[in-house]
């Protein structure tokens, strides 16, 4: 018997832990490629669930952007409606003023109209027309309240005063030349001489 033929069946266990080693490492492989697989499944999984999740933060960030958007947008229509609020105050304000300028100056023309009237009245007027005349021009003014609540202690003062002195005055501008007023006339000489007889007699 050979060397060769006492070696076989060492090389037939030999050649037998060679194809279980293969085997084996097959056996691994497929192993591998199955958790790779596996791994590649979970890394896209994950990834959809990434861009799912990056889809929804994009969509906060949207609605963030809107709600504050909106937010400003309030604001804004706020800070409008507050300066056409003020803007609308400050005109009422000019009107205001505006009337009681045109008012100040209507009453300015008024009191000048009656004086100016009261003027042209006295020249050959007595106080009885004077007093009349300014009774119609407070009557044509019954309209105008403020006006005549204002002036008519002015005119009452400038009738009396001015009326009242001028009358005499007035009233012998308007008679006759070489004419007086009765009222005004002194008593006549047998009737001043009478009383001054009588005073003397009683004496």
């Amino acid at each position: 018997m050979t060397a060769d033929h006492r070696d076989q069946p060492g090389r037939a266990a030999r050649s037998q832990l060679v194809r279980d080693g293969i085997l084996a490492l097959q056996r691994r492989l497929q192993e591998a490629e199955d958790s790779n697989t596996a791994l590649r499944a979970r890394v896209a999984e994950l990834d959809s669930q990434l861009s799912s999740v990056r889809e929804k933060l994009a969509e906060a960030e949207k609605s963030k952007q809107a709600a504050e958007d909106d937010a400003m947008t309030a604001e804004m229509e706020s800070r409008l409606s507050l300066a056409f609020e003020q803007l609308a105050a400050a005109d009422k304000r000019v009107k205001a003023l505006e009337d009681r300028a045109m008012t100040a100056e209507k009453n300015v023309k008024i009191r000048q109209d009656i004086i100016d009237h009261h003027t042209m009245l006295t020249a050959g007027k007595s106080t009885t027309e004077l007093l009349g005349s300014a009774f119609v021009r407070l009557w044509a003014l019954k309209h105008s309240k403020h006006a005549r609540r204002q002036m008519l202690g002015e005119v009452l003062e400038e009738v009396f005063s001015s009326g009242l002195h001028t009358r005499e005055s007035a009233n012998e501008a308007a008679l006759p030349a070489g004419q007086s007023d009765p009222l005004f006339a002194p008593f006549p000489p047998h009737l001043d001489a009478a009383n001054t007889d009588t005073g003397d007699a009683e004496h």
